[in-house]
């Protein structure tokens, strides 16, 4: 094989690692975000029913 070839094939393996680990850092972050999200409603709510 020729060098070419070579950083031909590690450049594939090096965007599928990649890929992979955005996939599992958006589910991270949409899960962090709707946590965050229901708990200031729920403070909210609990500041609208002590009023």
């Amino acid at each position: 094989m020729s060098q070419t070839d070579l950083n031909t094939e590690q450049n594939k393996s090096l965007k599928k690692e990649e890929d992979s680990s955005l996939k599992g850092t958006l589910v991270f972050v949409m899960f962090l975000g709707s946590f965050i999200l229901v708990s200031w409603f729920a403070i909210f709510y609990l500041f609208l029913v002590r009023m």
